[in-house]
């Protein structure tokens, strides 16, 4: 379906790389960027597993993916990302907002080299509003959304759930996203900015108990 996209991943933990590996599961093409020393998640696992050496956690949301290391603090990196860009269908990034901009990387600069790009920033809490620059994470925004008092005993306190639903829901919100934009292009010519984020997420799941 999608085998003649290409995808620049600027992504590390859950949130973006399950969002990129749905993109690459229905054939794009995505190249990962890192830094010289790996993806963070190539170094950590949960409960310490990892597979001939290579973490579980990294194995479950960056599958058919080729990588790239990186210092993008680099004047060298800058002129490989910008040549890449040109032949890009897709970018995928979830740093803190304004982070991609200081290094050059941000949806204005890269819209300029490349207008049909589709730029999809996943974040915490969105692009703007008073938790702008703070960091989002799964059992954080199950505890802030409300939703860890939907489970449990009534009279208990809150439990989270057993799982990263908030990541992976946003993941999927920004993947079709992405699936839209790329639609959209089709008809009009150009990219768009797609934004995705944990707290939207985290409330979308809860439209039937609100």
């Amino acid at each position: 379906m999608f085998e003649s996209v290409r995808v620049l991943s600027f992504t590390h933990f859950l949130q973006g790389p399950s969002a990129v590996q749905m993109l690459s599961d229905l054939g794009a093409e995505v190249i990962k960027i890192e830094p010289a020393t790996g993806a963070w998640e190539r170094h950590w696992a949960g409960s310490d597993a990892f597979i001939d050496g290579v973490s579980v956690f990294y194995l479950l949301a960056n599958r058919n993916q080729r990588s790239l290391a990186l210092d993008l603090r680099t004047d060298e990196a800058k002129k490989i990302i910008y040549r890449l860009v040109k032949e890009t269908d897709v970018v995928v990034e979830n740093y803190r907002p304004g982070v991609m901009a200081r290094l050059g990387f941000g949806y204005p600069r890269l819209q300029e080299i490349n207008p049909r790009l589709v730029y999809c920033s996943c974040t915490g809490f969105g692009s703007d509003g008073p938790y702008r620059d703070r960091p989002g994470q799964d059992l954080l925004l199950q505890c802030m959304s409300g939703m860890a008092t939907l489970s449990g005993e009534r009279n208990g306190p809150p439990v989270a759930v057993g799982a990263s639903i908030i990541d992976q829901h946003a993941a999927v919100l920004a993947a079709f996203g992405v699936a839209a934009a790329l639609f959209e292009r089709k008809r009009t010519g150009k990219g768009r900015l797609i934004e995705s984020n944990l707290l939207n997420a985290a409330l979308d799941l809860q439209i039937e108990p609100f």
